[in-house]
């Protein structure tokens, strides 16, 4: 398991640990989404372009979630059933998110528990568990995440 600070900075080697992860070892890497602690996600297959040796710009990141099919998380996200796609900058910006939603029972009720649970390892980090060789080092690897193409619309005939 890897922790990472809850910055961008630590988003960003968090991500490109996963690239590393699957590039170097082919070894799936799981991941809290939504800021969850209860919605676990495994990426089994990133999509990129290389730029320049050891520099990717990611364009899709695959997976499946970890949920019962037709369950929810404690905030109530659905879990997805089957392989899921997401662009780079999606998964970046909206799925791979510091955990926040620790303990349900507080997190999100009325007046919560007092303070948020600080204490717990995995609150405000960014967090990774995939299965490195027993050396573990990852090389270094630098990761852009690009946004999705979009709709182009099409021409109209007349």
């Amino acid at each position: 398991m890897f922790k990472y600070v809850g910055t961008s900075s630590g988003q960003t080697a968090a991500l490109n640990d996963t690239v590393a992860s699957l590039q170097a070892f082919g070894s799936p890497v799981m991941v809290p989404i939504l800021g969850q602690s209860d919605h676990w996600f495994t990426v089994t297959q990133v999509t990129a372009t290389v730029l320049a040796p050891g520099s990717f710009s990611i364009s899709q990141v695959k997976g499946f979630d970890g949920g019962p099919v037709g369950g929810v998380d404690s905030s109530f996200n659905s879990y997805m059933s089957g392989l899921q796609a997401f662009s780079g900058s999606t998964w970046k910006n909206v799925f791979f998110q510091v955990v926040v939603a620790i303990n349900p029972s507080c997190d999100f009720a009325p007046g919560g528990c007092g303070a948020p649970p600080v204490s717990d390892p995995f609150f405000g980090k960014y967090v990774l568990i995939f299965d490195p060789p027993a050396s573990g080092a990852l090389p270094r690897v630098d990761a852009i995440f690009e946004k999705s193409p979009g709709i182009v619309p099409a021409a109209t005939r007349r």
